[in-house]
């Protein structure tokens, strides 16, 4: 197997090849997809709710309509998007519209932490969840990961320090949370990354040794095929002569036409013609041997004749 084609299970990122890249992409796209389509139908599911409950918490806050009317429409964006992608196969596009919607996501939080800044609890306990989800559930590109990541980590420590009234021990807490919530979140999502591509490495290799094992097949049938077309040839040839050989010496043997003159020749008749019955005998074995292994021999026949 060539390094270009492992798995680097640092990032996920699986081919240094781009063609191997592209060709993996391609052929992911389509589950790629589906999984997206559900993955945005299970976010849309409680995010409703989610946004009813944060506008019931901070109705009195200024412009909270407003923000829970974007945030209503950009939750379903995703599902709206999501239509035109299917009659399009551009895992690109998914590519970045998931990439989009983790960035919203993350500035969406921002907004929230400040709204709830006199109960930081709320959203200590969603984010980290947004964070591995966003890390394992969405199937995007290595590089779009490591920077949703980047831009995500300091954005929730920033906007917790900026905007929570909590003292500073539950500060350091909730930032320590934030911090091991993305590490394991990026080590989760580049090693299911991982898994995805080297399984595809697997299955392309099953496919191209199948591909050359029923190419090797062929070339076997191929050789056999004009093997038998040779020998077939070639026993032709080499029966007329020893039949004539074969009628000749016994010809020679009976005096059909007149005495040879000397005893000896008698000798040498019959060696002549035992010669030839002898290499007729072998000649006809290899003949049943290439009809054995292209399996057109009668066996029943061949057994018959032979008692």
């Amino acid at each position: 197997m060539a390094t270009d084609r492992l798995p680097d299970r640092r990032t996920g990122k699986a081919f240094s090849d781009r063609a191997q890249e592209h060709c993996f992409r391609k052929a992911h796209h389509a589950t790629q997809l589906g999984q997206t389509t559900l993955l945005t139908v299970v976010i849309l599911i409680p995010s409703l709710p989610l946004i009813i409950f944060d506008y019931l918490m901070a109705q009195d806050e200024p412009g909270i309509v407003y923000l829970s009317l974007v945030r209503a429409v950009l939750a379903t964006l995703p599902v709206i998007l999501l239509l035109p992608l299917k009659r399009i196969a551009s895992y690109r596009k998914l590519d970045w519209l998931m990439f989009g919607y983790s960035i919203y996501i993350c500035f969406e939080s921002v907004f929230l932490i400040k709204l709830f800044h006199a109960e930081p609890g709320i959203m200590a306990a969603r984010v980290p969840l947004y964070i591995v989800s966003a890390n394992v559930m969405f199937s995007i590109a290595a590089w779009q990961r490591i920077s949703t990541n980047l831009i995500a980590m300091p954005l929730f420590i920033g906007a917790f320090w900026l905007f929570s009234d909590a003292s500073v021990q539950v500060l350091v807490a909730i930032t320590s949370m934030i911090v091991i919530a993305h590490a394991f979140g990026f080590a989760a999502g580049s090693w299911l990354s991982c898994l995805r591509r080297a399984e595809f490495t697997r299955s392309t290799e099953l496919e191209e040794s199948n591909l050359a094992l029923i190419r090797s097949s062929h070339q076997l049938e191929e050789a056999n095929a004009a093997k038998s077309i040779f020998l077939s040839n070639v026993s032709h040839e080499l029966r007329t002569p020893l039949n004539a050989i074969i009628g000749f010496s016994e010809m020679l043997q009976h005096r059909i036409f007149a005495p040879l003159g000397d005893r000896r020749y008698d000798g040498y008749a019959e060696d002549i013609a035992q010669s030839g019955r002898t290499l007729l005998n072998l000649i006809d074995d290899l003949l049943d041997l290439n009809k054995v292994e292209a399996g057109k021999l009668d066996m029943q026949a061949t057994m018959s004749e032979s008692y």
